[in-house]
């Protein structure tokens, strides 16, 4: 886990290694559980996470950490679309354009559009949320790195507040993407 970038490194490190096991469950599986919590692994007790629950825990070399799943429908699958099927409308607005240049805010916008049409933001649970959320925007983040060379730091994300989006500093990019589940904004920084 990334913790040298602070909590938006953390957070993003953390939702891509348990992106990365939910994805492979569902190939193997052919569904997977819901995300229900993750974070440092506090040592139990884990009893109180209730009858079905999963928690798995993981000893890196930056800290303990743990997640925990469960399987919530009768069939295995958690009711919302595959992140493989289909894609659904989404609208993206650059907020705040900061230190990106015209182009990049044209690159960004694509790229968000393309991603969070192809990566269903689950509003079911928080963990969910985050991972959802987290997902897409590392999307957005590969694409930059392909087509760039280089990935912009993500800051923080989560759902739009309405402004101002220059509380975020001055060079701050805020992103916004409305999709059929919310209104959602991310933070980059594209100079360091």
């Amino acid at each position: 886990m990334d913790t040298s970038t602070g909590v938006g490194g953390l957070q993003g490190s953390l939702g891509d290694a348990i992106s990365c096991v939910l994805i492979n469950l569902e190939q193997r599986w052919g569904w997977k559980p819901d995300l229900v919590g993750s974070g440092s692994n506090n040592g139990g007790p884990y009893d109180g996470y209730g009858a079905g629950t999963t928690i798995i825990g993981v000893d890196t070399p930056s800290g303990k950490w743990q997640f925990i799943l469960k399987k919530t429908a009768s069939d295995g699958s958690n009711g919302t679309p595959s992140q493989d099927g289909g894609s659904e409308s989404v609208i993206v607005h650059s907020l705040h354009r900061g230190d990106a240049t015209s182009e990049q805010e044209t690159d960004l916008i694509h790229f968000t559009e393309t991603c969070f049409g192809k990566h269903h933001i689950d509003i079911s649970n928080v963990g969910s949320l985050d991972l959802s959320l987290d997902t897409a925007i590392s999307c957005v983040l590969q694409n930059c790195e392909k087509k760039w060379g280089w990935k912009p730091e993500l800051s923080v994300f989560g759902s739009d507040t309405g402004g101002p989006y220059d509380a975020h500093g001055i060079g701050a990019t805020v992103i916004g993407a409305k999709t059929n589940t919310g209104k959602w904004e991310f933070v980059l920084h594209l100079k360091s």
